[in-house]
């Protein structure tokens, strides 16, 4: 079956309906209460829910520590894989987006980073795998990572917090290829998975080891480089298909 057919015919209750927080009573009510805000994504947890016992489901759900990050995308990781194997060729977006939230005169939010003097919020490191076939159509995230700046964060506990996430970065680089890691290990049974990322993607961490290993990808450049010929990228990307052949080392730190 092609992966846009599975994609139209797709439910939120059958893509989460293998999640495992430990108890069916759980596993039900995760389901239900995403579907509440899938249904209205504009609107704020107690205008989605229906009634207030709603409302206290979902914030009894989100305090339990069964209600990972990870675990409750894990059967959506699963599902993207499945269609992604429908694909022979599938590409993976990776990129970094920000969660601002404007402070006025309520009280801060629990563990978040302190953005700016006047919001709060988080980074949001994703990877999505949309087909290759022309549409372009969605298939789903494969790797998903919040995270924030040790800098921008006040108190021990909100601390221990993002530590206990994965959310604090010592090199944040590192995210960059560690979504890659994570896509290709999603994604083992695609034929050919091709990374696409902007300028922050173009560091020799990262694309050292992409090479090493075999790995697809377009990366948008930060700077012009010389290549093995003698011209620079730019001059010699508009004249050939296949611009040019880079031998790498580990002592190399620049190409």
């Amino acid at each position: 079956m092609e992966a846009t057919t599975m994609m139209a015919d797709l439910t939120l209750s059958d893509e989460l309906q293998d999640v495992d927080l430990g108890d069916k009573r759980r596993n039900e009510r995760y389901v239900r209460i995403a579907g509440r805000l899938a249904a209205q994504p504009d609107k704020s947890v107690p205008d989605a829910m229906e009634n207030h016992a709603e409302v206290e489901a979902y914030y009894r759900l989100m305090s339990n520590d069964a209600a990972e990050h990870q675990t409750l995308l894990e059967p959506h990781f699963d599902k993207t894989s499945r269609r992604s194997e429908a694909s022979q060729t599938v590409l993976v977006a990776h990129d970094t987006t920000e969660f601002a939230y404007a402070i006025h005169d309520e009280p801060s939010r629990e563990n978040l980073a302190r953005l700016r003097a006047n919001q709060q919020g988080f980074l949001w490191h994703a990877s999505l795998a949309v087909s290759a076939d022309g549409t372009r159509a969605p298939l789903g995230l494969v790797a998903s990572r919040p995270y924030v700046h040790a800098s921008q964060i006040e108190g021990q506990e909100a601390l221990d917090f993002w530590r206990a996430q994965n959310g604090l970065l010592d090199n944040e680089q590192t995210r960059w290829l560690d979504a890659v890691e994570a896509s290709e290990a999603r994604l083992k049974d695609v034929d050919e998975v091709i990374h696409v990322m902007d300028r922050e993607g173009d560091d020799f961490n990262t694309l050292f080891p992409m090479v090493f290993s075999g790995y697809g990808f377009v990366v948008r450049m930060t700077g012009d480089r010389s290549v093995s010929t003698g011209p620079k990228r730019s001059e010699k990307a508009p004249l050939e298909a296949v611009l040019d052949k880079v031998e790498w080392s580990k002592s190399m730190r620049t190409i």
